[in-house]
């Protein structure tokens, strides 16, 4: 790949962009230019597009705040509906006739969109010549969120190259596998709003499952337990940790790590701490045992082929503890990941640094890394 693309990664709270100019000698991609631009509430809900305007106005503003053209980008879909699965067709048949033909068959893609309402995507992954027979990656997600994304970036005079899975982006963006291989990786890429369940088995997509529940369920239960605002609740995530228990401090006044709007440190006292604690651990047990059931189902779909390892990513990966409490209630190794990549220029890396620290920054522009990485072997 030595092309220059731009990824788009349209989320929940913000829209992030970022130019790959190919791969290195260590097949790292290359960040040349990048932006991240805060979206208001409710534009985009469980990776759903609520307000085309506003989004379509965001993504105008990251392009123009990135430097880079409106035109070829590449941009996701992350809805619930969004599903992956096999398929079988007759080796006679056309690539240009696989889409009619897998209408013809009547099975849905997505267990959540009937056929005649998808949008789909095939892609062959191999031939069986003793049976006449081509084997194709189907995807699907429901034609009207498709469309409210094609008019998104319409509305931020945008053209897109493609439209691409956004789980697809996320592996692409952690992934480099040597040709052949057929190791099985789970990626779970946690949002605010949402969390994507990815297995991969060698070089190929397995399943997508897309979960209506994400690190803003942690935050408005730590709201909950401290009557404070979102902001102050969002800071306190960053500082408690799973690993933590109720009752585990003994002092009458425990100070936590993270700072308020003037930048000093809050105070609560061990019996506030308890509560806080209490949220946190119920609301993380919610989302850790959601993972736990998507992975679990694919073993049972995927006996001869469990997953190996668990990679996190997202925002809501950065939760203290996480990574470890998902590999106790799993028993399978888990690691936060890190995209492929790294900024080749300075002024990218002050875009997005002057926002948040490097490590956070990669994590938080991995779809978007992915996304522009379309078309790239």
């Amino acid at each position: 790949m030595s092309s220059k693309r731009v990824g788009v990664d349209i989320g929940s709270t913000a829209v992030r962009v970022v130019q790959v100019d190919g791969l290195n000698e260590d097949s790292l991609a290359k960040v040349s230019k990048c932006a991240v631009i805060p979206l208001a509430p409710g534009a985009v809900i469980n990776g759903r597009i609520k307000d085309t305007k506003l989004v379509g106005f965001t993504l105008a503003k990251a392009l123009k705040a990135a430097g880079v053209s409106a035109y070829g980008v590449v941009v996701g879909t992350s809805t619930p509906e969004a599903a992956i699965a096999p398929i079988k067709l007759p080796e006679a048949v056309k690539p240009g006739d696989f889409s009619n033909a897998v209408r013809l068959q009547g099975k849905p893609i997505s267990p959540r969109v009937p056929l005649d309402s998808s949008a789909l995507s095939l892609f062959e992954v191999g031939k069986d010549y003793d049976l006449g027979a081509r084997f194709l990656l189907a995807a699907a997600t429901e034609a009207s969120e498709v469309a409210n994304l094609a008019e998104a970036v319409r509305a931020a005079k945008a053209a897109p190259r493609a439209i691409d899975l956004a789980g697809a982006a996320t592996m692409r963006a952690l992934t480099r596998t040597i040709p052949n291989t057929s190791d099985v990786v789970t990626i779970v890429d946690i949002g605010s709003t949402k969390t994507t369940v990815i297995t991969r088995q060698g070089q190929f997509l397995r399943s997508v499952r897309t979960l209506e529940i994400g690190g803003d369920d942690v935050t408005r239960a730590l709201m909950g337990a401290a009557d404070e605002n979102y902001a102050i609740s969002e800071r306190r995530k960053r500082s408690l940790d799973l690993r933590s228990l109720p009752s585990s401090t003994t002092s009458e006044v425990a100070q936590t790590s993270y700072g308020v709007m003037d930048s000093t440190s809050v105070q609560v006292t061990s019996k506030e701490l308890d509560r806080l604690l209490e949220a946190l651990h119920f609301s993380a047990d919610q989302l850790i045992e959601s993972i736990a059931t998507v992975i679990e189902s694919e073993t049972v779909r995927y006996p001869a082929a469990p997953t190996q390892g668990i990679v996190l990513a997202g925002g809501g990966a950065l939760l203290r503890g996480l990574k470890e409490s998902i590999s106790a209630r799993t028993g399978v190794p888990t690691l936060l990941g890190r995209p492929w990549a790294v900024f080749t220029s300075q002024k990218a890396a002050k875009q997005v640094l002057s926002q948040m620290d490097e490590p956070t920054a990669m994590v938080e522009l991995t779809t978007a890394i992915g996304m522009a990485l379309w078309g790239s072997k």
